[in-house]
């Protein structure tokens, strides 16, 4: 709720240490339908991403699961 009542552009999802988290295609299509694009990676690679995003200005929010 709080990720999604901050309207950002992108989240950012960090899918564990081995990417095995799995992430529900219902929040998928919710998201579509807020155009919030979703990028999934393995959690390392993500913060990456998350970190060059805020770093370019851009309005990006992230989750992080840190196990898997």
């Amino acid at each position: 709720k709080d990720i999604l009542s901050a309207s950002p552009d992108v989240l950012v999802v960090g899918t564990g240490y081995a990417g095995a988290m799995q992430i529900p295609d219902g929040l998928r299509r919710h998201l579509e339908k807020k155009y919030i694009r979703m990028i999934s990676e393995p959690t390392a690679k993500a913060v990456q991403t998350f970190n060059r995003m805020r770093a370019e200005g851009k309005n990006v929010a992230g989750a992080f699961h840190l196990t898997c």
